[in-house]
């Protein structure tokens, strides 16, 4: 139980501000060690005093937390189950999102003019390509208004391997069981204007995402099925993964929706040799009334093969080429992606790495693309042939002085050639 006055600047002079009480309890129970809980509940008041009603526009809040995760592990650890629940109300300002220029060491984003009228807007930043290529840095910064809302985040996490139980099971059934290892992931995160408290903290979802009321919230679905992941010689892994979301800046509302599956076999030739094959099939879409060019609605179909050669315990030479087709149906605008890189790893257990790679690019674009947009159909890359090419590097001296350095560049169809360099040198006491 705590008690808590505060005093706080006012008319030029300290004042009462406010008074306020909490009461809060946890509980833990772990019976063993396959089994762990945790729970906190939390109810906060708190009363300003007419002062700071009347002249600050302060209003009074009650507050309450409730925090749950817990962990199952039966079965020798053949299934596993983890949950986390976080639920809060609180007051938070709405976002606005801006962009701070700090030099490629801090970067992230880089501004590209799309009209060419030299004015900086904000839907004309894009990620960076490359690494040490972007100079800006993306912040959201709170608007001076509070909003009260309901924070809310949940968690479930299911993994299984029957292998676990079954390793040496003599029935056909038991023994494909054995070989398959699953992942189930639900996640929900939300903050919501509503009154209905109850239905947010049930994690109703018909009050979820709604325009609004929603200031910021996504839910989120994972599969992952992984066959044979023990041996070493093939195996297959499916995936699923769905993606909803909406956040309301101060810029305006934006909706997001992105679906993938994907598959990946492996197989390995040799001591020296192995090879990956990956399919996919994605789904992005994104709708932004603010900005034109970070509303899209991508279908994409993508096919990559990888071979990888071991000379030997120092080295390792590896190709992905990829193909790729993709659809906006906003345009409508379609592209042909094409990447054929190559990497280079050799060095020698902590002493010293070294690693290139290069990459040619053909990408065949239909349709005008700007901003995000352009961005996401063409991987970053843009219209037309281009290559990249990294160099990256470290070497340690002894335990306590290691030099590390890398090297970037890009040469675009349309634009002139990037190079980035960065070098590092770290010593500990």
């Amino acid at each position: 139980v705590e008690y808590r006055t505060a005093r706080d600047a006012g008319g030029g002079r300290l004042r009462d501000a406010s008074r306020a009480w909490t009461v809060q309890s946890d509980l833990t129970y772990r019976p063993n060690s396959s089994y762990n809980t945790q729970a906190r509940l939390g109810i906060r008041s708190r009363r300003f005093t007419d002062y700071f009603r009347l002249q600050e526009q302060q209003q009074d809040r009650e507050s309450i937390i409730l925090q749950w995760k817990g962990t199952a592990r039966p079965f020798d650890r053949a299934v596993e189950v983890e949950g986390f629940y976080d639920a809060l109300t609180e007051r938070t300002p709405t976002q606005q999102e801006i962009y701070v220029r700090t030099g490629p060491e801090l970067g992230q984003y880089v501004w590209t003019d799309a009209n060419d009228d030299g004015i900086i807007q904000l839907g004309e930043f894009v990620p960076e390509t490359t690494p040490n290529e972007g100079t800006y840095v993306q912040r959201f910064v709170p608007s001076d208004s509070l909003t009260p809302v309901v924070n809310v985040q949940a968690r479930l996490r299911l993994r299984t391997d029957a292998g676990r139980q079954w390793r040496d099971a003599s029935t056909w059934w038991k023994q494909a069981l054995a070989a398959t290892t699953t992942q189930t992931t639900l996640e929900v995160r939300e903050k919501n204007r509503s009154s209905d408290l109850g239905a947010l903290y049930r994690l109703n979802q018909s009050v979820f995402r709604q325009e609004g009321l929603t200031l910021d919230g996504q839910v989120r679905i994972g599969q992952d099925v992984f066959l044979f992941r023990r041996a070493a010689a093939y195996g297959l892994d499916v995936s699923f993964d769905q993606l909803r979301g909406l956040s309301e800046r101060a810029a305006g509302l934006r909706t997001r929706f992105r679906s993938t599956w994907t598959a990946t076999g492996r197989v390995r030739f040799g001591p020296s040799w192995s090879g990956e094959l990956t399919g996919a099939h994605r789904i992005d879409r994104s709708t932004s009334r603010a900005f034109a060019s970070r509303s899209f609605a991508i279908e994409s179909i993508e096919l990559q093969p990888t071979v990888t050669y071991r000379p030997g315990r120092s080295g390792r030479v590896t190709t992905e080429p990829s193909w790729a087709w993709k659809r906006d149906a906003i345009g409508p605008r379609t592209a042909r992606v094409v990447k054929v890189p190559i990497e280079v790893r050799w060095g020698r257990a902590s002493r010293f790495e070294l690693t290139g790679r290069l990459e040619a690019a053909d990408i065949r674009l239909n349709g005008a693309a700007t901003g995000l947009a352009r961005f996401e159909l063409t991987d970053g890359r843009g219209a037309g042939t281009s290559y990249l090419w990294r160099l990256s590097g470290q070497y340690r001296f002894s335990d306590r002085l290691r030099a590390t350095f890398s090297y970037d560049g890009r040469a675009p169809a349309d634009a002139p050639t990037i190079n980035s360099v960065r070098m590092q040198m770290s010593a500990s006491f």
